[in-house]
């Protein structure tokens, strides 16, 4: 007889724990932020950790020591990391009226660049560097470069101090970057490019532009179903 009774007293506990921990959720703010940060993905709290937040509703993000830009992130539809982006203020301006562009362009120094981007790696590491970006191409009088990582490709724009454009070393001032994480895309495979330019690798899976390695590009064929690792795709910031 005592079986049955012990069996009875839990299902009836069940619902008072149940009760106490939804009570606690609502009646705690500290308890229930904690909880709802342990259930997000792990890039999520480290780009919280990381970078306080300035514009939630555009995932917006403040730069420590860089008052004219803010660092907005890309999110792919399962709510991880597709993309991480260091631009001026002023390109938010339709949102934030005050956010005006200054009188003189802002830059990043090189020092400054390489300390955020450190941080940007606490968030959601590159991983080790695979190809260099050898020349770059030139548009407003600024130079782009991208260079592709195990994780990623960092795309870089600068204002160079000559016309110089076959180094990428960081001796000139930077105007924005974006990190562009590869993540699986799936889907037809429309069209292929290759960009020997910037020795770049593009391909076209629906209506979208993505970036791919040189492998996974060379294994893709034109009219094929693929699932592969991309990057993008573009036109976010």
């Amino acid at each position: 007889m005592r079986k049955p009774l012990r069996v009875a007293g839990m299902r009836t506990k069940a619902p008072l724990i149940l009760l106490a921990f939804f009570s606690a959720l609502i009646l705690c703010p500290p308890f229930a932020r904690a909880f709802q940060a342990s259930n997000q993905p792990e890039e999520l709290q480290n780009l919280a950790a990381a970078f306080a937040p300035l514009d939630p509703a555009l995932d917006l993000y403040e730069i420590p020591g860089e008052p004219d830009y803010a660092l907005r992130a890309i999110f792919c539809s399962d709510r991880h990391l597709c993309e991480i982006g260091v631009v001026p203020r002023y390109f938010f301006s339709q949102y934030h009226p005050d956010w005006t562009e200054p009188d003189s362009t802002p830059t990043l120094s090189p020092t400054n660049y390489q300390a955020i981007l450190d941080e940007i790696e606490k968030v959601k590491p590159l991983g080790s560097l695979e190809v260099r970006s050898r020349v770059a191409l030139m548009l407003n009088l600024k130079l782009n470069f991208k260079e592709t990582y195990e994780n990623a490709i960092l795309e870089r724009v600068t204002f160079p101090h000559s016309q110089e454009r076959h180094s990428s070393q960081p001796g000139y001032r930077i105007a924005s970057f974006s990190v562009h994480y590869f993540h699986i895309v799936s889907g037809r495979i429309e069209r292929k490019t290759f960009d020997e330019f910037d020795q770049m690798y593009t391909v076209r899976i629906g209506s979208d532009i993505f970036w791919v390695k040189k492998s996974d590009f060379e294994h893709s064929k034109k009219g094929s179903q693929v699932t592969i690792e991309a990057a993008g795709p573009f036109g976010h910031l």
